[in-house]
């Protein structure tokens, strides 16, 4: 079988101190974007809640800086910027 998804509310994230990993995180891996809005786009729950995958709005539409924490232990596991506009281009087409 394959990875179960859920939507989370932000209340339902798991109660890593996000705040300060994320004051941690190198400049050069926020690409430019900025995050410092801290705002809570979406988060999932992966494989029952093993995983959460807890999105944060940069200052531009549909680009993400997603951590990915560990449901069980609550220890965030890492982090990574989706950018979906250059990923998928659609940022570049006003009519998508």
């Amino acid at each position: 079988m394959g990875q179960t998804r859920e939507a989370l509310a932000p209340d339902d994230v798991v109660p890593a101190d996000l705040g300060r990993y994320i004051r941690t995180i190198d400049e050069l891996d926020f690409q430019s974007f900025d995050f410092s809005d801290r705002v809570v786009a979406n988060a999932w729950a992966i494989d029952g809640g093993a995983w959460q995958h807890i999105l944060f709005s940069a200052d531009v539409p549909n680009v993400f800086l997603v951590i990915v924490v560990n449901g069980r232990s609550n220890d965030v596991h890492g982090h990574y910027v989706l950018d979906l506009n250059s990923h998928y281009g659609i940022g570049s087409d006003p009519t998508l």
